[in-house]
C-alpha cells in the first residue's frame, strides 16, 4: 500500500521554529518526523540520511538502497499526517544544488513506496536576505572571502554577471521562489505543492494555520491567534546584528577570575564580548538596506 508523507523543506528564517513547535509537534493528528523542538529531535539514522542527501556530490546505487533501509524503518502512523520539518534542506548549500536534493528525495520515497507532498514556507527577499545573512555570515563568507561584508554581497548582486564561478551563483538563485515552483512542481507535480507565505502568518495568525491545516485536511487546533516567531537575530534601530554563537567559543587563554564562574555566568559575559567585539568590528557594514540596495534586491527577483 502506497503511504503518503508531507515535506515541510523551509525555507529558515520563515517563522520554521514557531511552526514547528506549536502546530506540528502539537497537532493530535499530526506525526512530525522532523524538527520539533530542535534538531537533536530527529532519529540519528533519518538525520544522516538528510545530510547525505544535501551534501554528498554523488550517491551510487548501493548509497540510495542503504538510505532507503532507514527511510523504510521511520515509524509511520497510518493513522495520522506524516510530516517531515526539516528547514535545512533549502539552505544555502554549495555543494549540492536544490534541484538534485528534491530529486533524491523523490528517489529514495518513491522506491520506498511512499507518495510526498510538498509544503514550503517563503519570505520577501528584502526581510529574508538580511536576516539570513545576520545569522548564516560564515556560510557567505564560505562561499567568497569578501562576502564577510554584507554590502560586497548586495554589489555582487547588482554585477552578478561579472561572477566568473558559477556554483557562487547558487547564493542568489536561492531566493528564486517562482523558479524554485517550477523545479517542484516538475518533480512532484503541480497538485502536490504548496507554498505559504510568512507575511500572511504575520498579518493574520488564525487564516494562516487554518489554510495549513486545510492543506493537510485536518482541523486548526491552535486557539491563541497572538503566536510569536522564535527570534534569535539581534536588532537595534531597524539594523539586524551578526549572531554570536560562532565568537569566542573556545578560548585557549581565560583569565584565572573567570574560570570559577557558572557556566551561565560565563555565557553572558561571552555574548556581551562577542556583540561588542561584532557591532565594532563590522559597524561600517550594517546589515540594514539603503535605498540603492533595496532597488539592486528587487530589480534582482
Amino acid at each position: 500500500m502506497e503511504k503518503l508523507i508531507y515535506i515541510h523543506p523551509g525555507y529558515p528564517k520563515t517563522a520554521t521554529s514557531l511552526i514547528q513547535r506549536k502546530f506540528f509537534s502539537t497537532h493530535p493528528m499530526i506525526n512530525n518526523l522532523g524538527k520539533k523542538q530542535g534538531i537533536s529531535d530527529i532519529e540519528e539514522n533519518l538525520l544522516k540520511v538528510f545530510r547525505q542527501i544535501m551534501f554528498e556530490k554523488e550517491i551510487d546505487e548501493n548509497g540510495f538502497m542503504k538510505i532507503k533501509k532507514v527511510i523504510n524503518s521511520i515509524k509511520y502512523d497510518s493513522d495520522k499526517i506524516n510530516l517531515i520539518s526539516f528547514e535545512a534542506f533549502t539552505q544555502t548549500n554549495f555543494e549540492v544544488g536544490l534541484e538534485k536534493i528534491f530529486k533524491r528525495i523523490k528517489k529514495i520515497f518513491y522506491e520506498s513506496n511512499y507518495h510526498i507532498k510538498i509544503l514550503v514556507t517563503i519570505r520577501s527577499q528584502l526581510t529574508m536576505i538580511p536576516s539570513h545573512y545576520a545569522n548564516t555570515s560564515k556560510v557567505y563568507k564560505k562561499g567568497a572571502k569578501k562576502w564577510e561584508s554584507f554590502k560586497n554581497f548586495i554589489g555582487d548582486l547588482q554585477n552578478i554577471d561579472q561572477i566568473k564561478e558559477k556554483r557562487l551563483l547558487v547564493a542568489y538563485e536561492r531566493y528564486k521562489y517562482f523558479k524554485l515552483l517550477k523545479t517542484l512542481t516538475e518533480i512532484f507535480s503541480e497538485s502536490n505543492v504548496n507554498f505559504f507565505l510568512y507575511e500572511d502568518l504575520l498579518n493574520n495568525q488564525k487564516k494562516f494555520f487554518d489554510e495549513l491545516a486545510l492543506f493537510f485536511k485536518i482541523q486548526n487546533h491552535l486557539s491563541s491567534d497572538d503566536l510569536k516567531p522564535i527570534n534569535v537575530t539581534r536588532k537595534k534601530d531597524g539594523e539586524l546584528k551578526r549572531i554570536n554563537k560562532y565568537h569566542f567559543k573556545n578560548l585557549k587563554f581565560v583569565p584565572k577570575f573567570l574560570r570559577n564562574l557558572k557556566p551561565s555566568q560565563k555565557e553572558f559575559l561571552r555574548k556581551i564580548a562577542a556583540n561588542f567585539f561584532l557591532d565594532l568590528k563590522y559597524f561600517f557594514d550594517p546589515i540594514k538596506f539603503n535605498d540603492n540596495q533595496k532597488k539592486i534586491v528587487l530589480n534582482y527577483y
